[in-house]
């Protein structure tokens, strides 16, 4: 067994570790607040790697992500304490043969005001096109209760209109049956969606689990 090969860079709220490596597969990756390991078996050779890394500031294990690719493993350690800059991965100075800094997406972002939109919300971004599991809970859900209140606002705006509310005629909605009925539709529309919605983000949710 040997370690991978690595490169790290980073960021105000995140530090993140890439594992270079091509075809692996039974990666497992293990979020601690001082430390975090990395295993898994690639190549055709099937050969077995594994990581422990004592980090040089604490991390927040549950909102720290890892994403597989075809050519490497991407990992983002989301920091204890966003803003503080980290010189180094590791706990200690000691040069690690197998690690190295990733100078293409280094950045001195201490100086930079414009940094950012979070470094983690690009990272969930980025993950979203490559495909895969692992992003931060809680995003899916946010989006369809956004998208439950448009269809609902619109569904509104479309009733009143049909009674006549949206031309000042003022008449009562309930003695209208005609617009009773396509309230009642697209009422059940709108449910009949936020259910599906729902059941979509769990089928998602066991899918990114396995």
């Amino acid at each position: 067994m040997q370690p991978a090969t690595a490169k790290w860079y980073d960021r105000r709220d995140s530090v993140f570790v890439e594992f270079c490596l091509e075809d692996s597969k039974d990666v497992q990756v293990k979020f601690d607040k001082s430390k975090f390991e990395f295993s898994c078996v690639s190549g055709t050779d099937n050969i077995k790697h594994q990581n422990t890394v004592d980090l040089f500031g604490e991390i927040d294990p549950k909102g720290s992500k890892h994403r597989r690719t075809d050519r490497s493993v991407l990992c983002c350690l989301r920091k204890a304490e966003a803003g503080k800059s980290w010189p180094r991965l590791t706990k200690d100075k000691t040069k690690n043969n197998w690690l190295s800094v990733d100078f293409n997406n280094w950045k001195d972002w201490e100086d930079d005001s414009d940094e950012d939109l979070s470094s983690f919300d690009k990272f969930s971004e980025m993950m979203n096109s490559m495909g895969g599991d692992d992003l931060p809970d809680g995003a899916d859900e946010e989006v369809c209760f956004l998208i439950n209140i448009i269809l609902f606002l619109m569904c509104f705006i479309s009733f009143i209109t049909e009674a006549g509310v949206g031309k000042f005629h003022f008449i009562k909605i309930s003695q209208c049956k005609a617009v009773k009925e396509e309230l009642f539709f697209l009422f059940l529309v709108l449910f009949c969606s936020m259910i599906l919605q729902t059941a979509m983000m769990k089928v998602s949710t066991i899918v990114k689990n396995k």
